[in-house]
Order: structure tokens, then sequence, then C-alpha cells
């Protein structure tokens, strides 16, 4: 049974709110802390060199093939800046996000097997561009030469897509939530990342 912390980061982005959502599976408890103010969203695409190659699923995942061929290639892209290997999309894991993104949950399973982002936007129409972007910001809060996170931030989006064990990825999208929010990303990992150690 994993242990789980749950963090949560905020965001403004062009007039509506967005929120990511981290996943630690730490060997250590640690206390939660109090939401951050949100850094701006990194640069993480260089159309000129990313593969954005359509992906084809046969269970519904929320997201065009053209979609889920850009929410990989965004994790690719951050990866290759520090030399890590690229993942590879598995429409497993892509499925088994759709589960819980059909839900409308923005907050975490009690328990899985796998890493876990989870985006949510008040905008049903957000891009999922956006998500992957949003949990990139986070790497402004991160030393990697002491692998701490600045105090009363988040870094464990940054951490899980740049998890140097991470193989696969899979991520689904609803945009018919109700309630609070109007759209939520889901994205889980195997192996997962955030368990103890170094990243990368």
């Amino acid at each position: 049974m994993r242990t789980h912390v749950l963090k949560y980061a905020a965001a403004i982005f062009a007039g509506f709110i967005v929120t990511g959502i981290a996943d630690i599976n730490a060997t250590a408890q640690r206390k939660p802390k109090a939401s951050p103010t949100p850094q701006a969203p990194a640069q993480i695409r260089d159309r000129s060199v990313m593969d954005t190659k359509p992906i084809e699923c046969s269970s519904p995942t929320g997201l065009t093939s053209a979609e889920m061929g850009q929410i990989l290639a965004d994790h690719n892209s951050a990866r290759g800046q520090l030399g890590l290997p690229p993942l590879k999309w598995d429409c497993g894991l892509a499925r088994y996000a759709m589960e819980w993104a059909s839900k409308g949950n923005w907050h975490h399973r009690d328990e899985s097997n796998y890493g876990e982002n989870i985006f949510v936007s008040s905008e049903s129409n957000i891009s999922v561009i956006a998500a992957v972007s949003h949990w990139m910001s986070e790497k402004a809060n991160y030393n990697a030469t002491t692998n701490t996170c600045a105090p009363d931030r988040i870094c464990t989006h940054y951490t899980q897509i740049n998890w140097r064990k991470t193989l696969k990825v899979g991520c689904a999208m609803n945009r018919e939530v109700s309630g609070k929010w109007a759209a939520v990303v889901v994205c889980n990992y195997d192996p997962p990342g955030n368990t103890g150690g170094k990243p990368f």
C-alpha cells in the first residue's frame, strides 16, 4: 500500500483558474503545506524538433489522436531537456486515467500502482497543452542539487514528468465535469515517480 500525500497548486491563466494536483508516493511522510503562489508556465515546446505523431487507442480517452500525440510530445520535450529517455504512450494507462477522469475527480485515487498527475480548469475548452506546461512551471521551485522544493511550493508534478525510471504514460481528459471545475486531465505513469531519491 502506498503512502499518499496530496498537494495542490493554482494559477491564473488568461482570466480563468487552472489547478494542478500532484501525488507524492514518498517513502517518508511529509505534512502538506499551503497552496503556493504559482509561477508562470514553463515554455517546453519546440515544434521544430518534436514528434507529434497522432496516437490511436481503442478505448475512449476524451482526447483526439492528435491531442494524445501532443501531450506525449510535451512530456518528452521536457524530459529531453534533461537528457532523459522519452516516455512511450500506453493505451492501458490512458484507459485507467479515463476511468478516473470520467468521474470528474480532481483528487487522487486512494490507492494505485501508478504515478498520477491531475490538472483541472474552470474552462471546458482548455487545451491539453496547458496541462504539461502548468506542471512544468514547478521547475522554478525545484533544486536539483539538494533534491528539495522551495518552502510552501509544489514540485511533484515536475518530478513525476522527469522521473528517470518512469517508462510509460497514458492520459485522458473529461471536458464535461459538473461542479467547481469544467475540465480535468489525468495522466498516469509507470513505473511511478516520487517514490524516494532523486528524480533524475
